[in-house]
């Protein structure tokens, strides 16, 4: 943002404080007369200073952003790991029934009803 931008934003936030509010129990104020899209103008100053923020804040965040990132790849290779055992572990029981069948089988035992 250029230095006039910021300063017409600080003078804009500084008109709002000014305005009155009323006490409590107080009869409400009188109604202000508006420019159209005052509303959305405001609410788009306020998005683009949170923007800002956000974009000068971005450097702090970095790093936890990182480690996140490290935590979950750690996490994606660890359930690899397991995927990968659990199917060698069922590749092994697999084998292993195959043999109890061509043994069975061989042996003249045919459980299959």
């Amino acid at each position: 943002m250029k230095d006039s931008q910021i300063s017409t934003l600080a003078t804009r936030i500084a008109e709002q404080m000014k305005q009155p509010t009323s006490a409590v129990g107080a009869a409400p104020a009188a109604p202000v007369a508006s420019t159209p899209g005052k509303g959305s103008t405001s609410s788009f100053l306020w998005g683009a200073a949170t923007v800002a923020g956000l974009f000068l804040a971005a450097p702090l965040f970095r790093p936890v952003v990182r480690q996140a990132v490290k935590g979950g790849l750690r996490l994606g290779q660890y359930a690899k790991q397991v995927a990968s055992s659990a199917k060698e572990e069922l590749e092994d029981i697999t084998a292993e029934a195959k043999a109890d069948m061509f043994r069975d089988a061989f042996n003249g035992k045919n459980n299959i009803t």
